[in-house]
């Protein structure tokens, strides 16, 4: 069986992972050595995206450190991000 790989670079992605990106591309391959589907493993990559791009709205910078409380405050957000979820669960 011929495993599908993520793309970071996918044109019609409409979240980039910004500032993460450096560390993205080693989660997602983290993931995929351990045997994750290539379904759990997009999804953990839009979150990412979502996170970052969420950070660059609210934060007004494109880098800034990821503190507990940053992701505490994201996990709590009604989204409105444009192609977020919107779902009033958590987003992590």
């Amino acid at each position: 069986m011929v495993k599908r790989q993520y793309s970071l670079d996918t044109p019609r992605r409409f979240m980039k992972p910004g500032f993460l990106r450096s560390h993205l591309g080693s989660f997602l391959q983290d993931l995929e050595n351990r045997g994750y589907s290539w379904h759990t493993v997009s999804s953990y990559a839009g979150s990412v995206c979502h996170f970052a791009q969420w950070i660059n709205q609210t934060q007004h910078r494109d880098g800034t450190e990821v503190t507990l409380e940053l992701v505490t405050r994201f996990s709590k957000h009604r989204c409105r991000c444009p192609g977020g979820r919107r779902q009033r669960r958590p987003h992590v």
